[in-house]
């Protein structure tokens, strides 16, 4: 939306600039022949730097424009939402999978971001605990001595890895603790979903991490997931990954990996894919809607 506005306002700036450019010229002219002084032709420089200026001026504009829509994005609370909607599967294309329209979209971005307010005490606590456990972990790594053995490890060594053992449990209770909060957003996400709502995100949370060509799957085994690697490997070192027929209904996927799936597989997987196209747009409103400043 925000780019669509630019061009409408750029378009109609070049039409009033080259309109009074224009304008001028002729004045010019006009009084240039009642002196008496012989008026010149533009000639193609002279429309080359007409040109220049308008480009110019038309630049500038957008800029302002861009940097005036920016000033009304209240970009640190959706950086805030997006953190969150990146751990529970809720970016901007699984939205659209989904089948989320721009009311949808907006209910549920409305709901992450008032989490976002209620939680964000606990939030903080545990993002910096956690960053803070993994730097200490960093640091008694690299004080490993890396020539000795774990059987023939000197006291001091010994102590180390008593405290990076003690690091990774903390960590361990940390990933549970963020793990328990998250799963409270995912609640009130729940709670405003539709049945095949529900599904496709159930889909996408349980391939979270996974191949994203395989992201709104639902129900892929553990041997589905071992065919469909082994497939896409083979062809990638081949080099022929491009060149093999696509599948039938899922048009993104080579026709091996789709016969790996399940009928029933591939039906919610196309109609993830329908979903994409017809409401990745809408989500994008629904973000500019909701993080609009007031």
């Amino acid at each position: 939306m925000i780019q669509n506005n630019i061009k409408k306002k750029e378009h109609g700036l070049f039409f009033g600039v080259t309109k009074l450019f224009t304008l001028g010229f002729l004045a010019c002219m006009g009084l240039n022949a009642q002196a008496g002084v012989s008026a010149q032709l533009w000639t193609p420089d002279d429309e080359s730097e007409a040109q220049l200026i308008n480009e110019e001026l038309e630049a500038q504009q957008a800029a302002r424009l861009l940097e005036e829509e920016q000033r009304n994005f209240d970009h640190a609370m959706y950086s805030r939402v997006n953190v969150i909607r990146g751990e529970i599967g809720l970016e901007n294309e699984d939205l659209a999978a989904m089948g989320c329209d721009q009311v949808k979209a907006k209910e549920i971005l409305n709901l992450l971001k008032q989490w976002c307010i209620t939680n964000a005490t606990q939030i903080k606590v545990i993002h910096k605990a956690q960053a803070i456990a993994n730097q200490k972990l960093h640091k008694l790594n690299q004080k490993i001595n890396r020539g000795r053995s774990k059987d023939n490890l000197s006291e001091l060594d010994a102590q180390i890895m008593t405290k990076i053992t003690a690091t990774k449990d903390n960590l361990k209770l940390l990933h549970e603790q963020h793990e328990a909060l998250d799963n409270t957003a995912k609640v009130i996400v729940s709670a405003v979903l539709t049945t095949s709502q529900l599904n496709a995100w159930q889909a996408i949370l349980a391939n979270l991490g996974q191949n994203k060509q395989y992201r709104y799957i639902p129900d892929i085994t553990a041997a589905q997931r071992e065919s469909l690697s082994a497939i896409r490997t083979q062809f990638i070192l081949a080099g022929t990954l491009q060149s093999q027929t696509r599948g039938t209904s899922l048009s993104w996927m080579t026709s091996s990996e789709e016969n790996v799936l399940t009928a029933a597989q591939r039906t919610a997987a196309a109609a993830c894919h329908v979903n994409l196209t017809q409401y990745k747009q809408s989500v994008l409103d629904a973000i500019e809607s909701v993080f609009k400043r007031e």
